[in-house]
């Protein structure tokens, strides 16, 4: 039988009479895909090309904000491993207050200790005396080549601690006999506090001996000193009452 023409009457399949016009109708061998136009061609390569020179464009932005965070980054760890300074001492130690005052790793060769018993609470307009001693760093009592003075102070329990020298009112925070020089004995009489510690952080305060321009002496820092409102005189108050009650 013919391949090409279907009323051919050839047996052996070998006849070409329809060959030529068979391939020329076929659509297989005219697929469009295969004979783009040139103008067509160039339009898909520059839209390849478009598309590659805009991946390119957000690579670069991704490599520039990949470089950004990397090195803020870098600048953000040295803070994370800063050794601790003051601001990792708790706000009601002294050794926040000595740092303050002192600075880092102060050296010291005598102390302060106290000799009686400091009113806890103190009361507003109360007064109280304070007494102490120097000692050595054996806590043996010592006495300086030169007198010092001593003063006493009141710090709040912030971080840093501030001196608190006047009250709400503006007046002195501490009257009386807050300054004494001495070589070995500090004796402080009708020490007064004019201000209550409810203002303050925590409702207390530092209420300090401090040794002023000598650093060789380590201060002597009472923490948690709290001073309330003048306390009434009971005696007072009792006669009082009886007065009033005499006058019915």
């Amino acid at each position: 039988m013919c391949n090409f023409n279907p009323h051919c009457h050839e047996l052996d399949g070998r006849c070409k009479c329809n060959q030529a016009s068979a391939i020329k109708n076929n659509t297989a061998y005219t697929y469009p895909g295969y004979s783009l136009h040139p103008s067509a061609l160039l339009y898909l390569i520059n839209s390849v090309a478009n598309r590659n020179s805009i991946l390119d464009e957000v690579l670069a932005d991704a490599r520039e904000l990949y470089q950004k965070l990397s090195s803020n980054q870098a600048a953000i760890s040295p803070v994370l491993n800063t050794p601790a300074t003051v601001s990792s001492f708790s706000t009601t130690s002294k050794e926040a207050l000595l740092f303050h005052l002192y600075g880092g790793n102060p050296t010291f060769y005598y102390t302060l200790s106290l000799c009686n018993d400091i009113p806890m609470p103190a009361y507003k307009d109360r007064c109280f005396t304070v007494f102490a001693r120097i000692l050595d760093s054996n806590n043996n009592y010592a006495s300086l080549i030169t007198p010092t003075t001593f003063k006493l102070q009141m710090y709040t329990q912030e971080n840093p601690p501030k001196l608190i020298e006047t009250n709400t009112s503006g007046n002195l925070a501490i009257r009386g006999n807050i300054k004494v020089e001495s070589t070995s004995i500090i004796m402080l009489k009708k020490v007064v506090v004019n201000e209550v510690t409810s203002h303050f952080r925590n409702g207390s305060v530092f209420f300090v001996i401090l040794p002023e321009g000598n650093q060789s002496i380590r201060p002597l820092i009472i923490e948690n000193f709290v001073v309330r409102a003048r306390k009434p005189d009971v005696g007072k108050l009792e006669k009082r009452v009886k007065s009033v009650e005499d006058k019915e």
